[in-house]
C-alpha cells in the first residue's frame, strides 16, 4: 500500500488506521473527512505527500507523529483542533499555516517550520553563501592591494 485516497464518505479516520504502514507514501483526502483520530497515521515513516481536506475540524493526538518524509503540507482553515504531538519527528515538515491561527500558534509552541525560510536547510544555504561572499571578497581585495603594490611609485 503506497497511496490511499479517503472517499468524501468517510467522516472520521479511526486511531491507528493505518499506523506504521512503513511503504505508504501519499495521502489524499477528499471534502467531506472532519476528524484524523489520535495516531491514524503515526511511523508511516515514508509518508511524503498529505493532503488534507478543507473540511477536517481536528487532528488526534499523535496523528502523523514520526512521519520523518512529512513535507509541505498545507492546514485548512477549517482545522480547530490540534491534538498533542501530532507532527512529533516530522523534521522534514513545513506547515502551510496562512489561513489558520490556531495552526499557527501550534506550530510556533511546537517549534514547526511554516516557511523555507524557518527550516534548517535555509540556514545552511544561507551561511554557505555569506561564506562565499565573505571568501570572494576577500580574494578580490587581495588582488587589488598586490595590484597597487607592483605600480611603481611616482616622485612628484
Amino acid at each position: 500500500l503506497t497511496e490511499v485516497k479517503i472517499p468524501s464518505s468517510v467522516l472520521t479516520v479511526g486511531e491507528y488506521a493505518f499506523a506504521e504502514s512503513k511503504n505508504l507514501v501519499t495521502v489524499r483526502f477528499d471534502s467531506g473527512t472532519e476528524v484524523i483520530g489520535a495516531s491514524a497515521f503515526r511511523d508511516c515513516t515514508v509518508l511524503a505527500s498529505l493532503s488534507l481536506p478543507d473540511t477536517l475540524k481536528a487532528l488526534g493526538d499523535f496523528a502523523f507523529s514520526g512521519c520523518m518524509m512529512l513535507g509541505r503540507t498545507k492546514v485548512p482553515a477549517s482545522l480547530t483542533e490540534i491534538g498533542v504531538d501530532v507532527f512529533t519527528g516530522c523534521e522534514r515538515l513545513i506547515l502551510l499555516v496562512k489561513d489558520n491561527p490556531t495552526a499557527a500558534s501550534y506550530a510556533k509552541q511546537y517549534g514547526i517550520a511554516t516557511s523555507f525560510t524557518d527550516t534548517w536547510l535555509f540556514t545552511v544555504l544561507c551561511l554557505c553563501f555569506v561564506t562565499a561572499l565573505l571568501g570572494a571578497g576577500i580574494f578580490a581585495a587581495d588582488r587589488y592591494i598586490r595590484k597597487k603594490r607592483k605600480k611603481p611609485l611616482s616622485r612628484g
